[in-house]
């Protein structure tokens, strides 16, 4: 106590200043702190905008959708009338053969036709004689039944040596007709000609509808039916086009591996693609991709603005650090990335914009 009383009064002010000093200094520190502290939690919530499911994404190449190699008719060939990679239509003429062996039956069948044609004309002549000898008789005279009998027996002579002649003939003529065949293309598309070691062209045509042709995993497999909608780019080109599956394999491909099969599908293509290429083939998914990250309790916090505007209730797959949700949600919208027990409705997020 005597202590106290040995302060001077400009002593007790000076502490007294001090003390105020230090009470203020700690003030502002709690103020600032909590300040600071407001404001973090206000632009402590990022936000994320929704997309679809990442589409299914497989390798492809272009190719004909019909190709037929060309069987040559029989005989020689004289002329090749179109050149390796040029298109032609329908029914347009490719290569003209000759058949010898052809031309051989047509002469034989002429000696023949020859023959026949003489045997029957002796037929007829006897056949004209009889009924004038039988003109010249009554009924009742005594060769007039043998005369009769005599006809009708070079008559029916005749019907078959007839009979004989016609065959003769269209055997000739079928003959004919293969003495030199042509072929024709059955199908509008591009030709290729492959010459064998004998020099006897070969022929393949391919059509000028063309398809897109890939293969899907066993694991995807699902993912794909008949009429799916597919979206294809030329991956050197970059042309595009939209297409459908239209038919998908239910049998595993040659090149399947151990516990991969693969299963081939195809879609018809239009426009400027050649064959070969290769193609990317994007399948569509169902769903929209939510970050784990952003579910809190089952539940997303939407974003409208800068603040929460409601929460909605989600469930769905799990899968590589997302949820993908087919029900509730839309492509687009915005949600918090990072919520937790202090967010809620109302609540100021940074939006980023």
């Amino acid at each position: 106590m005597k202590r106290f009383k040995r302060l001077s009064k400009k002593q007790w002010g000076i502490s007294l200043a001090v003390v105020i000093c230090v009470v203020a200094v700690i003030g502002l520190i709690v103020i600032k702190h909590r300040s600071s502290g407001t404001t973090k939690q206000q632009i402590n919530y990022s936000v994320v905008k929704l997309q679809h499911q990442v589409p299914l994404t497989l390798m492809g190449k272009v190719q004909a959708s019909r190709t037929q190699r060309l069987q040559n008719p029989a005989g020689k060939v004289t002329n090749v009338a179109v050149k390796s990679g040029e298109n032609v239509s329908q029914g347009q003429a490719l290569l003209t053969t000759y058949n010898q062996a052809a031309q051989d039956s047509v002469n034989d069948q002429q000696q023949t036709i020859a023959k026949l044609q003489r045997s029957l004309n002796s037929t007829n002549a006897q056949v004209k004689n009889l009924q004038r000898q039988l003109a010249q008789l009554s009924s009742n005279d005594d060769n007039y039944s043998d005369l009769k009998q005599q006809l009708t027996e070079a008559q029916n002579n005749a019907a078959d040596a007839q009979a004989e002649l016609t065959e003769a003939q269209q055997k000739q003529q079928k003959a004919v007709q293969k003495i030199t065949k042509t072929l024709t293309a059955p199908f509008a598309g591009t030709v290729t000609i492959n010459y064998l070691a004998n020099g006897t062209p070969g022929l393949q045509l391919q059509g000028d509808q063309m398809q897109a042709v890939g293969e899907v995993s066993e694991y995807s497999y699902k993912k794909l039916t008949p009429g799916t909608n597919l979206k294809i780019k030329a991956v050197a080109t970059k042309d595009k086009t939209a297409s459908q599956v239209s038919f998908l394999s239910a049998t595993a491909a040659s090149d399947s591996q151990k516990n991969d099969a693969k299963y081939q599908f195809t879609a018809p293509i239009s426009g400027n693609f050649i064959d070969g290429q290769t193609l990317k083939i994007s399948v569509s998914q169902a769903g929209i991709r939510v970050p784990s990250t952003a579910i809190y309790h089952g539940k997303v916090f939407v974003v409208e603005g800068r603040r929460v505007s409601e929460t909605i209730k989600i469930s769905g797959k799990k899968a590589a650090g997302f949820s993908i949700v087919k029900t509730g949600l839309q492509a687009g919208q915005k949600i918090v990335s990072n919520p937790d027990h202090n967010l809620k409705v109302g609540s100021r997020v940074d939006t980023g914009d």
